[in-house]
């Protein structure tokens, strides 16, 4: 059980993207540290591998939504995104592809050193990349909600284009380590992913409503009476960004 933030364990993803004539594919793959694993040794899992198609156009997952609420005083912002992108299954690949995932490799030292460039996934190196994203994130729960805060390191390598092969010393752009932060529920996913194989006629089984979206807080001292505004939730979660954006601007001003 976790009840102190630096008891949580980041997640390490790594992001890769292939060229195709009909859309890039990209392998998103993520690992976690093990919990209560009873030795002094470093056990991780996979928690997830997932293949999606991108834009054909701009080798990028499809912009449903693009949104920014700017502050005119700090000049700070939020974005708002939605991306969605084609699930592949894995039986529609190249078989060069599938053996590529199938032979990744984590590298618990690597991961655990947290050295600058270093790779905590080994490769193929016969696989043909278009780029290729680590990431090392760190997820915690908002009091009073089931919004998620995650902030991110990550580092990209790009390779040159139509020699970007390992195998035959293409070597990649590699870029400078950079953070991000974002809030988001899981629950959004859940609902999403009903739209992935949904068929013609069929509809999702969730609201298209403020409050399905934008939930009210819940939890000790949080009150919302039967006929609270629908877009409470959504007042709530401005709240809340305001106080992240406070914390990110001190922290800031400590580290000048």
């Amino acid at each position: 059980m976790v009840v102190k933030l630096s008891d949580v364990k980041p997640v390490y993803s790594a992001m890769f993207t292939f060229s195709d004539e009909a859309g890039n594919l990209r392998l998103t793959v993520d690992w976690q540290e093990a919990q209560d694993v009873g030795n002094e040794k470093f056990s991780f899992e996979q928690l997830s591998k997932k293949w999606t198609r991108l834009e054909r156009d701009n080798g990028k997952p499809t912009s449903l939504l693009d949104v920014s609420l700017t502050d005119l005083r700090s000049g700070s912002a939020w974005q708002y995104d939605i991306h969605a992108s084609q699930a592949v299954d894995e039986s529609r690949l190249p078989r060069q592809l599938v053996d590529f995932a199938n032979n990744l490799r984590f590298d618990p030292a690597a991961a655990k050193k947290e050295s600058r460039d270093a790779l905590f996934v080994r490769l193929n190196p016969h696989a043909t990349l278009r780029s290729f994203q680590q990431r090392v994130s760190y997820r915690y729960t908002i009091a009073n909600s089931d919004f998620k805060l995650e902030l991110s390191r990550f580092q990209d390598r790009v390779y040159p284009a139509r020699t970007a092969s390992i195998a035959s010393g293409g070597l990649p752009t590699l870029y400078e380590p950079r953070w991000s932060l974002s809030v988001y529920r899981t629950e959004w996913d859940t609902m999403f992913s009903q739209n992935e194989r949904l068929s013609i006629g069929d509809q999702t089984t969730w609201q298209d409503d403020v409050a399905t979206w934008f939930p009210y807080d819940v939890g000790p001292g949080i009150s919302n009476s039967a006929d609270a505004d629908e877009g409470r939730g959504w007042d709530q979660l401005i709240e809340k960004l305001q106080k992240i954006e406070t914390l990110v601007q001190s922290a800031n001003a400590e580290d000048v």
